[in-house]
């Protein structure tokens, strides 16, 4: 599947926002009971609505940890899939580092920037000979009400696909 295609038309309209949203609810099956919803996606950020459903509550009717941090990978690996393609690129999570603030008790979104000094890295291992790259993203989620629940720090390895080596 040709992603660039896929990620410009839904830079460009709202509707290609909510194809973009359907096929990743398939292509990721793994985080569609979350029903996570991209609603604003440019070049280097996106933005991420968490409903505040039944099955992203904990115990205690707030979003749950795990919720909060899978949106956090999500909205930043849209972000980085989108800037680098996923057809040049193996992207891969290599740790996650969350701190909460506040307990969500309604809707929240997911704000990620790709930072100037991150894209000056990427392009100078673009035009390198390094086998991988080792990127540190900091994402941060809000409430509603603006109060800041949570930031996730992801250590993102990016190796060139024809670099990759499988057992």
């Amino acid at each position: 599947m040709d992603t660039s295609k896929l990620f410009n038309k839904a830079m460009e309209s709202s509707w290609g926002l909510k194809k973009l949203n359907f096929i990743l609810k398939r292509f990721i099956p793994f985080n569609a009971p979350h029903k996570f919803q991209i609603i604003e996606l440019k070049v280097e950020s996106a933005k991420t609505k968490i409903p505040y459903i039944r099955k992203n509550m904990n115990h205690l009717k707030g979003l749950h940890a795990c919720c909060l941090a899978t949106a956090t990978e999500y909205t930043c690996g849209i972000v980085l899939g989108n800037k680098y393609g996923l057809s040049k690129y193996r992207l891969i999570m290599k740790n996650l580092e969350m701190e909460y603030f506040y307990q969500g008790k309604m809707e929240a979104e997911t704000t990620f920037q790709l930072p100037q000094e991150t894209i000056k890295l990427i392009k100078h291992f673009e035009n390198g000979n390094e086998d991988k790259l080792l990127i540190k993203c900091e994402v941060n989620t809000h409430d509603l009400d603006r109060n800041l629940l949570c930031t996730g720090k992801i250590l993102w390895q990016i190796k060139k696909w024809d670099k990759v080596r499988t057992k």
